[in-house]
């Protein structure tokens, strides 16, 4: 046990649970419109391209190997897709 973990306080165990999307996607959207600008359009694309995929792979994994997953949960947008 080392010293860090001595001064930390006893916290009640919180569960793992999915993260809800769309947060990045909306973020980089919003830094484009704010900026108005070519770099601003080129991270909020990139920003999509990298957190769509990634948001539909880790849906996937979570119902692959959580049984209490909710089934009519969605990818991305809640209730849409």
């Amino acid at each position: 046990m080392g010293l860090l973990s001595l001064m930390q306080p006893d916290f009640p165990s919180i569960p793992n649970q999915a993260p809800i999307g769309g947060i990045g996607i909306l973020a980089a959207a919003g830094g484009a419109l704010a900026t108005w600008s070519l770099a601003g359009l080129s991270f909020a694309v990139w920003g999509v391209a990298n957190l769509v995929p990634r948001a539909r792979a880790n849906h996937l994994w979570y119902k692959e190997n959580f049984i209490e997953y909710p089934k009519e949960r969605k990818t991305l947008i809640p209730k849409i897709w």
